[in-house]
């Protein structure tokens, strides 16, 4: 957007500061958790005949592999797989470790998403709440898709697959025991089966705004994910699986920005129902705004090839406030925020 329209934009958010933004809120009505449900040994997995030596006193046989460009999370679960042996009584047993800049090698242990197909392959053979740890083409992967199921999957990769054990020649060596995978509980609107490829970018036709809006959102995605979204106005038939940008000629739009607390000054909302997502405003002006916001929230491709959307979403607040909106529960009631 040009330096003009963000005048404008602005200009137009402080003229509407004065204006009284009012709150519905019925009793009872209390925000749903958001709390990542713990990962307890519930999932799938199996203990290999014979466990795989990963390293003795002497050398290491494997060698832990991250990203050049990983976050903090990943170097977290690199740092205390490491640490496993010093912590278990065998100082001098120490695991290599490198980036995936470095030439590949058939006994690699791989933490998050890497340059490996390995690492490819085992994400995306699970669903956006999971998390895996398998041996795939003689590498063990430890894959997750958002950063607190990273921790976990290392955290359990530590407590319950690896083993320090005395072999047969009186010497120690650390061992992987075998795969685990955990199934989690949250859905989420994109995962292994529902791919962002099938999707639709809509805008509201005659509105150039949301149009540059629209696009956008076509390019944070391209970026992110290498995936380039068709975007069309809302008198194009409508499809299954769209991404409605504003106030368009939809019906998910009319149900939520018809209600009158929709229609308040300087009112976001977010909404994923159906397969579709809603960023919606009665002031087109907004949008823009709630893209970057929403892109910021959503989207993290260090972690996953996905945005990380539940499956069933409403999130309204002020455009100041958007990004720490309340999420409600399935069939809540639509509220607006104090502030």
């Amino acid at each position: 957007m040009n330096a003009l329209k963000r005048i404008l934009i602005a200009l137009l958010i402080l003229s509407m500061l004065c204006l009284p933004l009012t709150a519905c809120k019925k009793d009872g009505d209390e925000a749903a958790g958001t709390e990542a449900p713990t990962a307890e040994p519930s999932g799938d997995g199996g203990l290999l005949d014979e466990p795989i030596v990963l390293c003795d006193t002497k050398q290491s046989y494997y060698r832990l592999v991250r990203s050049s460009t990983s976050p903090a999370v990943v170097g977290d679960a690199v740092t205390a797989i490491m640490s496993y042996p010093a912590e278990n009584g065998t100082k001098n047993m120490k695991l290599s470790w490198g980036s995936d800049k470095n030439a590949a090698e058939e006994a690699e242990i791989l933490v998050g998403l890497t340059n490996r197909p390995e690492s490819l392959a085992v994400l995306q053979s699970i669903n956006h709440d999971d998390f895996a740890i398998r041996l795939q083409n003689g590498k063990i992967v430890i894959a997750a898709q958002t950063p607190e199921r990273i921790a976990q999957a290392a955290e359990y990769f530590c407590e319950n697959l690896l083993q320090i054990r005395t072999n047969s020649n009186g010497q120690k060596e650390l061992v992987y025991l075998g795969d685990y995978t955990y199934t989690g509980s949250v859905q989420y609107l994109f995962n292994k089966q529902d791919e962002l490829k099938n999707y639709t970018i809509v805008y509201k036709k005659d509105s150039e705004i949301l149009k540059e809006s629209a696009e956008i959102f076509q390019k944070n995605i391209k970026e992110n994910y290498g995936v380039d979204l068709p975007v069309v106005d809302d008198t194009a038939p409508e499809t299954a699986c769209e991404f409605l940008i504003g106030n368009v000629n939809r019906p998910l739009a009319k149900e939520y920005l018809e209600k009158e607390e929709a229609k308040q000054p300087l009112v976001c909302l977010t909404v994923v129902k159906e397969k579709k997502l809603l960023l919606g405003s009665v002031q087109d002006e907004l949008i823009a705004f709630m893209i970057e916001s929403f892109c910021q929230k959503y989207m993290s491709p260090e972690y996953s090839f996905l945005i990380h959307l539940p499956a069933s979403l409403e999130e309204i607040g002020s455009a100041f406030q958007f990004a720490d909106s309340t999420q409600l529960a399935e069939g809540a009631n639509l509220r607006v925020m104090s502030f």
